[in-house]
């Protein structure tokens, strides 16, 4: 029950954050720099793969990454129902809702049916997402994401970490705190 307690409020904590913060966020056209695996599921084969976001937010990664590929198929999944109404609003803008859905998920708790696609994911990313997990939900979460891949399919992972590239960035900058 006190978990139950924490997850809602999370989410509500989350739904006032886009409530106030809804363009707040940048397309993340980086990631096929940053993953190599992901630039190759995008350009190489017949089909387009299905990409699978947790923690989907505004839409930022997921979005980039159809538009990069017209035959790319998505499903983003966020804690928060006003993050996901928002990718479904920018979903159906940009004509992408044959191609793409969003719904809410914790991923602490086992997939739902949106999530559980014939033949799985062909890569799940999760960038900054795990983060704001419970340590003990780590391991839950991480299991259920490998349920909703394919055989082969793969997690994608970008973080927050001590003496990553943003915090050595921001140290960088005036009055950095690093040195």
């Amino acid at each position: 029950a006190a978990s139950e307690q924490s997850v809602a409020a999370a989410a509500r904590l989350w739904d006032e954050h886009y409530a106030v913060n809804p363009r707040n966020y940048h397309d993340r056209r980086y990631l096929q720099n940053e993953f190599p695996q992901l630039a190759r599921l995008l350009t190489e084969g017949d089909g387009g793969p299905l990409l699978l976001e947790i923690g989907c937010g505004t839409g930022n990664t997921l979005l980039p990454l159809l538009q990069a590929n017209p035959l790319a198929r998505g499903l983003a999944c966020d804690l928060s129902p006003l993050a996901v109404e928002l990718v479904s609003e920018r979903l159906r803008r940009e004509n992408l809702c044959d191609r793409a859905s969003a719904f809410v998920w914790d991923v602490a708790e086992p997939p739902p049916a949106e999530a559980r696609t014939e033949g799985g994911a062909d890569a799940c990313l999760a960038i900054f997402t795990l983060s704001a997990l419970a340590p003990e939900a780590l391991p839950r979460a991480l299991a259920h994401l490998r349920s909703c891949l394919r055989p082969g399919g793969r997690l994608l992972l970008r973080d927050y970490g001590r003496l990553d590239l943003k915090q050595l960035k921001f140290a960088r900058a005036a009055r950095g705190r690093l040195g």
